[in-house]
């Protein structure tokens, strides 16, 4: 078993780690009883190695958008007709929104679907790990969907002086909402409860 500082700080050992502890991705759980009506979507976590250091790469939505304009997501949106599965969905989406092809990804495994009350989205989120050659100069964006990329080190996500959670009733729900607060940028939401399920696998 690793140690927690060796899967922070090192990519080949957090891949390994993480490919042993989360969810098959050819076995997604169902949705929930809740969410049994909500709108399927998927997204992709990439893992990407940066001097040998794991690092999650984000992407930050355009302006332009109808939904969830200017926040930070990972690479991924709705089932379409044709898609044969949710991994394909998540790939499909990667590929369309920053050009990260299937080729250059190991797909580790998937974290437990999450669900977002006000936009009714199940989205399932596959952690994949990209081929340590990648570089951010590497990808093309569709700017009509996604503003910018960036990375984050997975080790900062493990400071708790980053992370803020509160209490909010939605649709007579109470929530935990997760705001991890990572330079000039707020992660929150959907993502950064994904995010927060991802460090919880860790070695503690």
């Amino acid at each position: 078993m690793p140690t927690l500082q060796q899967c922070l700080t090192d990519y080949q050992t957090l891949s390994a780690f993480l490919l042993e502890r989360l969810i098959r991705a050819d076995q997604p759980p169902p949705a929930p009883q809740y969410a049994q009506n909500a709108y399927p979507t998927a997204v992709l976590a990439p893992i990407v190695s940066i001097h040998g250091a794991p690092h999650l790469l984000f992407t930050k939505r355009s302006a332009q958008l109808h939904e969830h304009r200017g926040e930070i997501a990972f690479p991924g949106g709705r089932v379409d007709e044709k898609d044969p599965n949710l991994l394909f969905t998540a790939q499909r989406e990667a590929e369309e929104e920053i050009s990260l092809r299937q080729s250059s990804t190991q797909i580790l495994g998937l974290l437990n679907p999450v669900f977002t009350v006000v936009t009714n989205y199940l989205i399932y989120p596959f952690v994949a790990a990209v081929t340590p050659s990648f570089s951010l100069a590497d990808l093309t964006l569709n700017q009509d969907e996604v503003a910018s990329v960036f990375t984050v080190p997975v080790e900062q996500f493990a400071d708790p002086s980053i992370l803020r959670i509160e209490t909010r009733e939605r649709m007579g729900m109470k929530l935990n909402i997760h705001f991890y607060h990572v330079g000039q940028d707020v992660i929150w939401g959907a993502t950064a409860r994904m995010v927060a399920e991802l460090m919880e696998l860790l070695p503690k």
